[in-house]
């Protein structure tokens, strides 16, 4: 990773939990054991990752406005607030309340 002395050591501590003596961390570190291929995906899956929610977000909304346009309300509730009140969240599930199941 580096040629330079103090960054090797940190790297190292870093990666043994910020450990130089067993059980004894010096800082906060994290140890992961995540394949290269999956660090690569989750790379490539985190650069559209704010499109995919504005996306979540405008469908779940017009799904909502469908609901209210149709004047199923009655029948079906949506768990969903509309992302005028929930300003982060992106259910990647659109989930609905029937009144009757069947």
């Amino acid at each position: 990773m580096t040629n330079q002395a103090k960054y090797w050591q940190f790297l190292t501590q870093a990666k043994s939990y910020g450990e130089k003596v067993k059980n004894r961390s010096e800082f906060i570190s994290g140890h992961s054991r995540l394949p290269e291929i999956q660090a690569a995906i989750l790379n490539v899956y985190l650069g559209d990752f704010a499109v995919s929610q504005k996306q979540r977000q405008k469908l779940a909304d017009y799904f909502c406005a469908q609901i209210n346009k149709n004047q199923l309300e009655p029948f079906i509730t949506p768990l969903y607030e509309p992302a005028s009140k929930m300003k982060f969240m992106a259910p990647h599930l659109f989930v609905i309340r029937a009144l009757q199941r069947e």
